[in-house]
């Protein structure tokens, strides 16, 4: 009996200090055509990861964001809380008080996320009063601006929620199709 109890424990020490073999090592053991179908499988998901974040692409404010409901809205917000500062016109002061419209205001917000121009006004504006005004206001006057700006209104309102509209990105131009 001794015997057989010392006999398990030389076993445990040999299967102790054995070291399990790494993964590397497993995968050139392996026959080359399971080696193979590992690297295309690795290919095969690094192609649709690439697929999937290119279905991800920022939807462009020139695809119909706001409704033109919403940008009259935008229109009377905007004459009530906008127009001392920044004219009737959205053309702004032409120093402190920038544009709101045309190729200046246009190449400023160019390729950002409509998301930053939401957070920008929500908590700057206005001057008088910087938060006072609501989500749905600031949505609505984002709405103006966009028909302001010669962009095409669609089907459906633009978003009061800040981070939906970090899909939606202002380009200065209409994309190419």
């Amino acid at each position: 009996m001794a015997a057989a109890t010392r006999g398990h424990h030389l076993k445990q020490r040999i299967d102790v200090s054995v070291k399990p073999r790494s993964r590397a090592s497993r995968f050139w053991r392996m026959n080359s055509c399971g080696r193979f179908a590992l690297i295309g499988l690795a290919a095969s998901a690094s192609i649709a990861a690439s697929a999937l974040r290119a279905d991800e692409a920022p939807q462009s404010v020139w695809e119909g964001v706001y409704t033109a409901a919403q940008a009259q809205r935008g229109a009377a917000a905007y004459a009530s809380e906008c127009v001392s500062c920044h004219m009737e016109d959205l053309a702004g002061d032409g120093g402190a008080i920038p544009p709101l419209a045309g190729q200046n205001f246009q190449n400023n917000w160019d390729k950002l996320a409509l998301a930053e121009l939401f957070d920008r006004i929500h908590s700057t504006m206005p001057q008088s009063n910087p938060g006072s005004l609501s989500s749905q206001q600031v949505a609505d006057l984002i709405a103006f601006i966009l028909s302001a700006n010669k962009i095409p209104a669609g089907a459906k309102e633009l978003t009061d929620d800040s981070s939906s509209l970090k899909s939606i990105q202002f380009d200065a131009k209409a994309p190419k199709h």
